[in-house]
């Protein structure tokens, strides 16, 4: 197994122990982009010789210091989504307008993870303007999901995932309004947490150096373990911009430190978004194999909120967000398209063109049932501790970048489904501000499938814990390229890169097993 797979905190610990040199471990990650990305394009701006230089000055100071002395991240290369700014680097959002767009300085979440030791030595690709589930655009192309060529890593933060599933990082620093941290942790298999709204200080990840704090809008670590997130996390949470001068945050602890001491509730499938039978299986799986474990575990919820009314403010309040870089020329025709549809109509199209118009009074009434939304979550979270429920409708599907994103459908059961459907998911952790934690669960068809965990606002360190707790349940998968940095893990063409085999139930052997089962 090559050494590029390690958690961070593995390799943290060797670089302490002087068994490797930041040096080494960078250009470990290097030989793995030039090895392996020519397949999957995810690392899309490259600074490999400062990185190598500043490598050399961390190698430096560890040897005249004491480990406590070091930073929590001291040596450790990484890289970060290509929309955060870095000093020195391209900004452009995957757009040809703001390609010698070169930031001046690096973003605050860039800047804490330096200043804690970080050695970033690139930026990995997005969607065009971060707006899509898919990763492509015409500055950088399409990047691939490294168990299957032929299908998405997902997006927005899709270079962000494939490159620690391709093991080309030790972790990475994505950014969410509408999963763009979830979904491509589901669809690669790697670990991703949504924090509570306004954890994370949004400066510096704007594409026209806007300093305000977008609504709904978090940036949050990804990574190939639980405590790597919480690791990250503990550096990047805190007060910035103009709260900086008063503000000092104290998250909760944890309300666990055993499954046993959790209670669950379950929310596998939902009428407004059917989801693969395959991730429904494993998700009740799992619920299954924490009640074994002791957890208190509920299938039969009472949600505290209508969840598909909140799944359709959620729509109008992103595409709220998004339009605000709208010309006025698209907003005026978007509005005068809203006018001539059909008051039942709740697809995505019509949320993009009613937002396009929406006073700043009909805002403030989706901003206000929000705070009801709120309030009742609050209440909720008295009586369990976090929900689990689906990622994303589907499995990481075959690339589709054809046409415009309303007119796309999924196959979901062999039925068809608007491809913006499972906004449905996000919307649930989304609209309210709480966390969430996306792990791998399992295999399905050979694809990974994640679970989110979700959990009371600003409590991260709940969904965290309870996410590093299910590697009890749930072994790290075995990555694409992760027998000993061979190629032989894909085929001649390169078009795959799986390697679990599944029973006949599509779920992983050896991760979950449902009752009756035998080991």
């Amino acid at each position: 197994m090559g050494i590029h797979f390690n958690s961070a905190s593995d390799l943290l610990a060797l670089m302490n122990a002087r068994e490797i040199s930041s040096v080494e471990l960078l250009r470990h990650f290097i030989q793995q982009i030039e090895s392996f990305d020519g397949r999957i394009n995810a690392v899309v701006s490259r600074d490999f010789e400062r990185a190598l230089d500043r490598a050399k000055a961390a190698d430096g100071t560890r040897a005249r210091s004491a480990v406590g002395e070091l930073g929590r991240l001291h040596g450790l290369p990484m890289t970060v989504k290509e929309s955060f700014d870095v000093s020195g680097l391209p900004t452009s959002w995957g757009t040809v307008s703001y390609a010698g767009n070169v930031a001046k300085r690096d973003a605050d979440a860039v800047a804490r993870l330096v200043g804690a030791g970080a050695v970033v030595f690139g930026k990995t690709n997005v969607p065009e303007g971060l707006a899509d589930v898919q990763t492509s655009n015409p500055l950088h192309g399409r990047t691939s999901n490294p168990w299957d060529h032929a299908r998405t890593c997902g997006g927005s933060s899709g270079g962000s995932a494939a490159a620690l599933a391709a093991g080309f990082t030790a972790v990475e620093l994505g950014s969410d309004l509408a999963g763009s941290l979830r979904v491509p942790a589901h669809f690669c298999g790697v670990f991703s947490h949504k924090p509570s709204y306004g954890l994370v200080p949004q400066n510096g990840h704007s594409i026209d150096a806007d300093e305000s704090q977008t609504d709904m809008t978090v940036l949050g670590p990804m990574a190939r373990s639980a405590s790597d997130l919480r690791l990250l996390l503990e550096i990047l949470a805190g007060p910035g911009g103009f709260d900086a001068g008063g503000w000092v945050l104290q998250l909760p602890k944890a309300r666990g430190n055993r499954l046993s001491d959790f209670r669950v509730a379950v929310l596998p499938n939902h009428g407004a978004c059917e989801v693969d039978q395959g991730i429904q299986a494993s998700i009740e799986n799992l619920a299954r194999a924490l009640q074994r474990s002791g957890a208190e575990v509920d299938f039969d919820v009472e949600w505290p909120v209508d969840l598909e009314l909140c799944f359709q403010d959620f729509m109008m309040m992103t595409r709220a967000v998004g339009s605000r870089r709208a010309s006025p020329d698209l907003l005026k025709r978007m509005s005068d398209e809203a006018m001539t549809l059909r008051s039942d109509d709740r697809s995505y199209r019509a949320a993009i063109r009613r937002a396009a118009g929406m006073s700043h009074h009909a805002w403030l009434s989706l901003h206000s049932r929000r705070s009801e939304y709120r309030a009742a979550w609050q209440r909720f979270f008295r009586s369990y501790d976090v929900v689990l429920c689906p990622v994303h409708a589907s499995l990481a599907f075959v690339h589709d970048t054809a046409g415009p994103r309303e007119n796309r459908l999924l196959d979901i059961n062999g039925r068809q489904q608007d491809y913006s459907q499972s906004l449905f998911w996000m919307a649930i952790a989304g609209l309210s501000y709480l966390p969430s934690t996306v792990r791998p669960v399992s295999l399905v068809g050979g694809l990974p499938t994640g679970v989110q965990i979700i959990g009371p606002y600003l409590e991260d360190m709940t969904t965290l814990r309870f996410a590093e707790l299910l590697d009890e349940l749930c072994p790290h998968l075995t990555y694409p390229f992760q027998a000993a940095g061979s190629r032989s893990s894909v085929d001649g063409q390169g078009s795959t890169g799986r390697q679990a085999q599944t029973d006949g139930s599509g779920i992983q052997p050896g991760i979950l097993r449902t009752e009756g089962e035998k080991a």
